[in-house]
């Protein structure tokens, strides 16, 4: 999720990536010996929480506005995973989440039943988003930023090919984002969507299953 109601921010939001594994420290270690056969990369480690943090750079992205960001790969072995994250502090807010008991991804409700449909969550690729949360940071971005979604698009290659030219107002008369309404309106039109991938003898397989929100079923 973003943490700021900014188009960067949504645009380029924290994520977590987990790998299970029963001895995680060992894969922590040998993803930093691969790493050490980079060109010009050095791992850098730090201790959190009593654990080894390593950090590993990153080739820089970009955000909107043209604005280049250095990044860097923070992963350690905790609670039975590899973690991974490009932002440090989500990746410190799973750890101490490892410090207290926590409701297992698995146990969301409607999430196994949902799960069989695309063949269960051990088919090798598995993946969950909950539509609701991800819709509501959204909604409520796009209406806070509407005005600079709008300068931002006059002022791009596009606008002279649709006649906008450099006048923001312009597009603002097809597409006004602030006239949205309060998420909590359309909240039930979102739930949560899933897809998983496999290998077989005849193939790759790769299947997604967008459940009914329950609140449309009422």
């Amino acid at each position: 999720m973003p943490r700021k109601q900014t188009l960067a921010d949504l645009g380029s939001p924290p994520s977590l990536f987990l790998i299970s594994s029963p001895k995680p420290d060992q894969v922590a270690s040998a993803i930093k010996a691969l790493a050490s056969f980079m060109p010009q990369q050095k791992v850098k480690e730090r201790e959190f929480l009593g654990r080894t943090v390593c950090g590993l750079n990153l080739p820089p992205s970009q955000v909107p506005g043209g604005k280049t960001v250095e990044r860097v790969l923070h992963y350690t072995g905790s609670g039975g995973y590899v973690a991974m994250s490009t932002d440090v502090a989500t990746l410190e807010e799973f750890m101490r989440s490892g410090e207290s008991a926590r409701t297992a991804l698995k146990d969301t409700p409607g999430l196994a039943d949902a799960a069989q449909k695309v063949g269960g969550m051990g088919t090798g690729l598995f993946g969950y988003e909950n539509q609701a949360e991800t819709m509501r940071a959204a909604v409520e971005t796009l209406k806070k930023e509407s005005g600079t979604l709008a300068n931002l698009f006059a002022g791009s290659g596009f606008a002279g090919r649709f006649g906008v030219g450099d006048n923001a107002n312009k597009f603002k008369e097809w597409v006004d984002f602030s006239l949205l309404p309060p998420f909590e309106k359309i909240s039930k039109y979102f739930y949560i969507n899933l897809f998983s991938g496999s290998v077989t003898s005849e193939g790759l397989s790769f299947k997604i299953y967008t459940p009914t929100p329950p609140q449309l079923k009422k």
